[in-house]
């Protein structure tokens, strides 16, 4: 059984979230969201290629 698509999108996630971090482009320091730490739609586009979004309700 292979990983689902939630575990590979967070894996996508946390590796966009390091490689930011590492590049000095982190605007926060502590516990925060992504979000608040890199900008939502840059940090969003950035998963595009990896994670097709889908609209809850």
């Amino acid at each position: 059984m292979g990983p689902t698509p939630g575990t590979h999108a967070a894996g996508k996630a946390s590796v966009e979230a390091v490689a930011r971090i590492l590049a000095g482009n982190a605007r926060a320091a502590g516990v925060v969201s992504a979000g608040e730490l890199f900008g939502a739609p840059g940090f969003l586009r950035a998963l595009r290629p990896h994670v097709t979004p889908v609209q809850a309700g």
